[in-house]
């Protein structure tokens, strides 16, 4: 443990330590394990904990602040040392000891992820305190103390424990308002003959006359071989202090509780004792006595620790997480790559097979008459429970529902929504086993965040890839946009919660073109008969909220509302739910679930991009919720989204091939929709984009709106109706007309300084459409990378301007989100010039008439408009005010306008972007967005293979990977703990502008480092055969000597592979695949039967791929030699 930072061993597993962490600002961990239980740490020792969710925690769930702020809740130990006749007091991990004695702070994060270990080693007085969390499936939290004596020996007394247990039946908002009163109902209990102490209510905290019984409670028990006391209050502390321990009690009611153990023992010198203490949330009084009728507890616990260090790992490996490279930062970031995208997006546990159960509890949730009408197609699969059988079994029954409801199944488990203390507005769920214990399948997330997910998740199951592409489509809606939640259920939409301030409803636009986009790209890499499959099958739905976008004028006339909530389609939905399932949240059409064509579904979220183009300026916001970052909230209205634009350019190009390579000349099409791309079509035809001045720009945008204001009256009012037929031909006819005037907005954004604008704003008129133009923001770069206009110089351009911009921080060699800008001061801002204020007649009034309705002046003479406002909007209720008081009435009349501008010049809201320009966390200002930095370098590393791919120099491509390879060693796994200010193989969603890295774990940053780590092995599939190159490896990745690779095989077993000197090794669908440098460029495919086949080159042919794809287990590795 000499290692003041780096990988160590302890007791045979690695860990990542961090020497001295206390001397760095106190930072957020989260420790993930395999299965419900959870837990969310501060680096001083601060803590929540729990299953499930928050609903079932163990102590207060609150914010990450608090938290850090350690107060009443989390471990707490107290050491009396005696030697002879000296005695010492010590109490690891506080500040006043640490002033006391010299002491040295370390942690310890297993590579694993699921275990952490604070350490404080007293020099002076030559003993070192731990203590271990770690997790157990079975039995919940863990926590092992450990005191190892280097000096001579000594008589010991030591109080540890865990403070503030919350009982069962305590949910956040209860404790968070009305802990005192919650005080009041608790009971805890502690059982001496089994050593098991319950935190419960004495009954359900509630205000009725009605009682209501609280009949679970939290639990904690001890594993020692000293014997202790347990002490359930926190003045024993005190006590200790003051001589000697004295509240020792079995019951404790009406107060907050702990579970501290009193040991008194010998320590020789050079030896060191342990014991545990075990917590566990919300079990049954059924549960709790069957815990206390385990004989052999202490080793179950100890298995139970094993399988769930093994678990984990498993539930790694089965996603490809596992690799062998001289780099092991690279190896365990990866891994931590894997395990939290497998949290947010699930994974498949048993591969292509799934529970006959699960699949019926599915299909009777969702739809009841699909199950009951369709029995005998669903049982079949009670024998054949394969996901490739279903599927293929459902092209051929011929119904709709069937077929949709066979793509629509995804048996994903270990998913849950991400959320934890430092964003306490997302509420994690993790729901991966029934009440009885046994598993089940489950999954859900944000729209915007569990595709993306699923996009590198599915790279290691590629026979699920069509399945995410349909359970995409299906839930997006006729008017072009996509509800807020999908979960295996189906889907969800935001309702208004009037207590909420946050709480707001609308549509996101970005995410739902560009991950479409990847997934499609994905199953043309993979699969043309997969891709072929989709673009024939019309089983496709659509979802149906109950939100009615209002009408073009209407929008026009305030853009920043725009969509009316239909309670009663609300409500009608709901109670169809019951009775229809879930699919009753659906698009129906007569006594069925309205079914459409691929090609109706693609072109559907196009039309709504399409009629909302400003052209030259972007896609108009006017659906209540801004894109991929929410903090840019304020420009909801008369926003323009170039990011939007530069997604679409590579979603329409990709469209036009998918559908030009399609068996059949024409396609069927509702007439409704039909009708508004006509429509769209005869606009775009009227106008050369690339010349449009600001009046035909109005002219433009009025004619899509009233084109798409046509096609939703009718939508809204009528439905739609399957009968026209489009052929395939004028389909891409459109798109590639419509793609003019995407490319002319683009070219259009580029800037002076060379980077490209992200988002503007819309300024109408009566008769002109203008376009204003923000700052800079790294959002805008990675989308003009990702629309794949640029080509290999012009990228090369743009990372040296970026390097040269106000977005790139050398501090932390990666870029911020937008430029920093700091406000003013409290004192400077709200001082109206003297010069203005003098030029208003209605300011001089008020002033000389001491009247301070409006404006105030300070000693310094400076004139401040009324501390009380907070917006125009105040400024204007005040005029309202004045005018009715006849002194004032003309001016307030005659200058209503001008004080508007004089407010305008003093705060300049109309440039206000929301919450990114005035926070200084999350997506505010100074901050590092990690998720976005690395979607720039993969950004970057696309850049270089579609280089290779078109023949390009190699010194361009050179250029392209050097700078892929500056841009990487910004982040955090190559920095140090100091740098990155967390540990470096943890993922964190952003770092702010005090420099603390923030939000860990369960960011969307983990899936671009998956997909970048494929493209640093030089690993890709191209029309169903995959490729291996090694022109993008680094050497300081390869083994210089023999090593091992551990890895899992498909059928869930625990193997070892030598690696020869000059190689590394990753898995790929589970399968070993190793690259041995120095050798002439072949692949051997070893297969499990003993026989090996050998290709010519690099690439491995669509037959042999797709045994590596079905994981059937024919193939038993793959040796590359490069």
């Amino acid at each position: 443990m000499e290692t003041a930072n780096g990988f160590v061993n302890i007791s045979g597993k690695e860990y990542y330590k961090i020497g001295k962490y206390n001397e760095m600002q106190p930072f957020f961990i989260t420790l993930p394990s395999n299965s419900d239980v959870w837990m969310f740490l501060s680096s001083n020792g601060g803590l929540c904990a729990g299953r499930r969710n928050s609903e079932y925690s163990l102590f207060p769930y609150e914010t990450e602040d608090k938290i850090h702020d350690k107060n009443q809740s989390g471990p707490k130990t107290l050491i009396r040392i005696t030697t002879g006749e000296q005695s010492s007091l010590w109490e690891p991990f506080v500040l006043t000891y640490a002033n006391k004695y010299s002491v040295t702070r370390n942690m310890y994060k297993s590579v694993l992820g699921n275990s952490l270990i604070f350490e404080e080693v007293n020099e002076s007085l030559g003993l070192t305190f731990s203590y271990q969390w770690e997790m157990s499936e079975r039995y919940g939290i863990v926590r092992t103390s450990t005191l190892k004596n280097d000096n001579v020996t000594c008589e010991v007394e030591i109080l540890d424990g865990i403070l503030n247990i919350l009982p069962a039946d305590v949910n956040p908002l209860l404790q968070e308002n009305r802990s005192s009163l919650v005080d009041a109902y608790k009971s805890t209990e502690s059982d001496q003959q089994t050593g098991i102490t319950t935190f419960s209510l004495v009954s359900k905290v509630n205000d009725t006359p009605d009682p209501q019984e609280s009949l679970h409670a939290n639990v904690a028990w001890f594993v020692s071989e000293h014997k202790p006391a347990v002490c359930l209050t926190a003045r024993v502390f005190d006590e200790m202090c003051r001589g000697g321990v004295t509240s020792v009690e079995n019951v404790v009611r009406g107060q907050r509780c702990c579970f501290i153990l009193h040991q008194q023992f010998a320590l020789a010198s050079g030896e060191n004792t342990q014991w545990r203490i075990v917590l566990d949330a919300d079990l049954s009084q059924v549960q709790v006595d069957a815990l206390a009728q385990e004989e052999d507890r202490m080793n179950l616990l100890n298995e139970d620790l094993v399988k769930s260090d093994t678990d984990l790992r498993h539930i790694v490996a089965i996603a490809d997480g596992l690799q062998q490279t001289a780099d092991k930062n690279k190896v365990v970031n990866h891994y931590n790559n894997v395990l939290f995208n497998n949290m947010r997006g699930g994974v498949f546990i048993d591969a292509y097979s799934f529970d006959f159960a699960d699949l019926i509890r599915f299909v009777q949730k969702r739809n009841i008459a699909a199950y009951n009408l369709h029995q005998d197609f669903w049982a079949q699969f009670e024998t054949d429970p394969s996901i490739i059988s279903l599927k293929k079994a459902a092209q051929e029954y011929g119904n709709s529902d069937v077929l949709r409801l066979a793509y629509e199944y995804l048996p994903l488990s270990f998913s849950r929504r991400h959320g934890d203390p430092s964003r306490p507005w997302n509420k994690f769920n993790i729901e991966i086993k029934n009440d009885d214990g046994t598993p089940i399948s489950y999954y859900e997330g944000n729209w915007r965040d569990i595709f993306q997910n699923w996009e590198a998740m599915c790279l290691s199951y590629p026979e699920y890839i069509d399945n995410m592409v349909v359970k995409f489509l299906n839930a997006s809606t006729a008017d072009g946009f996509n509800p807020y939640r999908i979960s295996k259920n189906g889907i969800d939409w935001e309702k208004i919660e009037p207590e909420d301030p946050f709480s707001s409803l609308g549509y996101w636009g970005d995410h739902q073109i560009i991950y479409l986009t990847k997934l499609l790209e994905i199953v043309r890499d993979y699969s043309t008969s997969k891709l072929t499959s989709l673009v024939n099958c019309e089983a496709f739905s659509y979802a149906d909220l109950p939100y009615v976008i209002k009408p073009y004028s209407d929008i026009v006339a305030n853009s920043k509302d725009t969509i009316i909530f239909d309670h009663n389609k609300d409500a009608e939905k709901e109670k169809n739910v019951a009775a229809q399932g879930s699919d009753a949240k659906l698009m129906w059409q007569g006594d069925g679930v309205y079914a459409v064509s691929f090609a109706e579904k693609l072109l559907v979220p196009i039309l709504a991009k399409l009629s909302n183009l400003v052209v030259h300026g972007g896609i108009w916001m006017n659906t209540q919720r801004p894109e991929w970052n929410d903090a840019n909230n304020a420009i909801v209205g008369n926003g323009l989204s170039v990011v939007t634009v530069c997604h679409l350019r590579r979603h329409i190009s990709l469209c036009i091939e998918i559908l030009g390579n399609t068996d059949g000349s024409s396609v069927k099409f509702s007439t409704e929709v039909l009708r508004w791309l006509l429509g769209v079509k005869d606009v775009f035809e009227k106008y050369i984009p690339a010349n449009i001045n600001a009046a035909e720009r109005k002219l433009v945008l009025d004619e899509l709106g009233a084109v798409y204001g046509e096609y939703r009256e009718a939508l809204y009012n009528n439905g739609l109706h399957k009968e026209d037929q489009v052929s395939y031909a004028d389909l891409q006819s459109f798109l590639k007309l419509a793609l003019s005037y995407v490319d002319a907005t683009i070219t259009s954004n580029k800037r002076e300084d060379g980077l490209y604008n992200a988002y503007n704003l819309l300024a109408l008129s009566d008769t002109e459409a203008e376009v204003n133009y923000l700052y800079p923001m790294l959002e805008g770069q990675t989308a003009i990378l990702n629309s794949l206009m640029l080509s290999s110089a012009e990228v090369l351009d743009l990372v040296s301007a970026m390097e040269g911009s106000g977005l790139y921080s050398p501090q932390h060699r990666s870029f911020y989100l937008y430029p920093i800008s700091h406000p003013k001061s409290f004192k400077e801002k709200n001082i109206i010039p003297a010069d203005i204020a003098g030029s208003s007649q209605l300011i001089q009034k008020l002033l000389s008439d001491n009247n301070t309705d409006i404006v105030q002046i300070d000693s310094s003479d400076n004139i401040r408009f009324h501390g009380d406002f907070s917006s125009e909007n105040d400024l204007l209720a005040a005029l309202d005010f004045i005018e009715k008081q006849e002194a004032y009435t003309k001016l307030a009349q005659a200058e209503r306008q001008y004080m508007r501008m004089i407010y305008e010049q003093v705060f300049h809201h109309s440039q206000f972007t929301g919450r990114s320009g005035v926070m200084y966390k999350y997506e505010g200002v100074g901050c590092i967005y990690w998720h976005q930095n690395s979607k720039f370098i993969l950004g970057v590393q696309e850049s270089f293979y579609a280089a290779k791919k078109s023949g390009e120099d190699e010194s361009i491509r050179e250029q392209l990977k050097q700078a892929y390879y500056q841009l990487r060693s910004g982040l955090g796994f190559n920095k140090t703990p100091e740098a990155w200010g967390g540990f470096p193989i943890d993922p964190y969603s952003h770092t702010s502008y005090s420099g603390i890295a923030q939000q860990p774990g369960m960011t969307g940053q983990v899936k671009e480092d998956i997909l970048a780590r494929r493209g640093e092995l030089g690993l890709s599939v191209q029309n169903g055969e995959l490729q291996f190159d090694s022109e993008f490896i680094l050497p300081n990745e390869i083994l210089e000597n023999e090593g091992q690779f551990d890895y899992i095989d498909v059928s869930g077993a625990q193997k070892q592979m030598a690696l020869p000197s000059r190689s590394l090794a990753f898995t790929l669908c589970q399968i070993p695949v190793v690259y041995i440098f120095g050798s002439d460029g072949k692949i051997e495919v070893e297969y499990s039967d003993g026989n090996t086949k050998t290709i010519d080159g690099h690439v491995i042919d669509v037959e042999t791929s797709n045994e590596i794809f079905d994981r059937s287990g024919r193939i038993s590795a793959v040796k590359v030699f490069m």
